[in-house]
């Protein structure tokens, strides 16, 4: 599949977690590119007709600013209807796609809700967090990764994210996911809480990605608050210039 290959790899994430996790095998958010790479417009339903303009499709709105994905959507033939999952299942020895989308085994299940209990209890489960290995980390991690995805509205911190950074924290191999969760979303949409809060990342990619990020956030705001705290730091006599993160 192209996607797999040329799309960057929050793009064809979400096509396939959200295909797995569905009884057709289907994301619907293939459709809707395709249709605007076709040169239509995202159909609206009754709900979103009388919902507030700012309540799109925080996919596809990202989607739609990535050159590579509307070409990738013009490519016939359409996708948007077809079940994705006999491919998910071929490449499953690469990335198991289809098991991420089983339920979790009862003891991260667990962890999970507490992970999603707001700030202190996701650090209350921090020492919980740190007994898991490696694999059960991605599990939880992926699970988190879902319900941020769900979040239409960035304004506001999502309520997944105090649970991610937490896994993350406790396992750092974990960064480069973490700041792929950032660059996924909107832009021009994201409230004054992506300025800082990311200082548990500290391997040199995964930093220098975040800085990009300010940047490329600071350019596209509205918001002159958060445009104000993502400016460069002037450096203090002595010392260097460094952004909040």
């Amino acid at each position: 599949m192209l996607a797999e290959m040329f799309l960057h790899p929050t793009v064809f994430d979400h096509m396939a977690t959200t295909a797995a996790s569905s009884e057709d095998g289907i994301c619907p958010e293939i459709a809707l590119i395709e249709k605007l790479a076709a040169g239509g417009t995202e159909p609206a339903s009754a709900s979103e007709e009388d919902a507030a303009p700012e309540a799109g499709n925080p996919v596809i709105d990202e989607w739609k600013t990535r050159p590579d994905v509307m070409r990738w959507a013009a490519v016939k033939p359409d996708l948007g209807a077809v079940s994705l999952k006999p491919y998910l299942f071929v490449i499953k020895d690469r990335k198991n796609y289809l098991g991420a989308a089983a339920p979790l085994p009862p003891k991260l299940a667990a962890l999970l809700e507490r992970l999603l209990g707001g700030e202190m209890s996701a650090k209350g489960a921090l020492a919980d967090v740190k007994g898991l290995n490696l694999p059960e980390a991605v599990l939880l991690f992926d699970a988190l990764r879902k319900k941020v995805r769900e979040v239409s509205n960035f304004d506001l911190r999502p309520a997944a994210m105090p649970g991610v950074a937490v896994v993350v924290e406790c396992h750092p191999p974990l960064q480069g996911r973490y700041v792929d969760i950032l660059e996924a979303l909107p832009p021009d949409r994201v409230g004054l809480w992506v300025a800082s809060g990311h200082a548990f990342v500290t391997e040199a990619a995964p930093k220098a990605r975040i800085a990009t990020l300010r940047e490329k956030w600071r350019k596209a705001t509205k918001n002159q608050l958060l445009r104000t705290e993502l400016e460069p730091k002037k450096p203090a006599r002595g010392g260097r210039a460094h952004g909040n993160v």
